[in-house]
């Protein structure tokens, strides 16, 4: 077989595409930071990034700043916390609500994270001149559009085809 029959699928399966994106990346980058001997996952970098500016914080917040579900956030601070990076706390004076911090590993981590990221940003921006597309722009536009008209509508307008 001559032509893989991903290569042939059309835009109705962009989200395959996307998919297999993130993929690569995450799995380019997680043989990177083996190699550095870094822990934090490559999916996890920017939560670690964040609670270093931003912790303690709670997971609803954290979420809330990644742009995710509760859910996910909860399965990567359940993972960070497996891998010795961040530990839950109680604040003085509320014992309801656990909050996240990093770990002495997670902030020597972050140190030798930035050079990394800062590579990996100029690497991105080489890339979006070598196809001629503002790429991250451009994905964020279509899932702000997304979110203002969701595919269902649109499905809903096109009629019965």
């Amino acid at each position: 077989m001559s032509t893989r029959y991903y290569e042939n699928l059309s835009p109705a399966y962009l989200g395959h595409y996307c998919r297999r994106l993130s993929n690569v990346i995450v799995e380019q980058s997680s043989e990177i930071l083996n190699e550095m001997g870094i822990v934090t996952p490559s999916a996890s970098i920017s939560a670690i990034t964040y609670l270093h500016k931003n912790s303690p914080i709670s997971v609803a917040n954290l979420a809330e700043a990644l742009g995710v579900s509760h859910q996910m956030a909860t399965q990567r601070v359940n993972q960070l916390e497996k891998l010795g990076l961040i530990q839950r706390i109680h604040l003085e004076g509320d014992k309801r609500v656990k909050q996240v911090i990093l770990t002495p590993l997670a902030k020597s981590e972050v140190k030798r994270l930035k050079p990394f990221t800062k590579k990996v940003d100029s690497i991105f921006l080489e890339l979006e001149k070598e196809l001629n597309c503002q790429l991250m722009s451009a994905l964020r536009k279509a899932e702000l559009s997304l979110l203002d008209k969701p595919l269902s509508q649109r499905v809903k307008t096109r009629g019965k085809n």
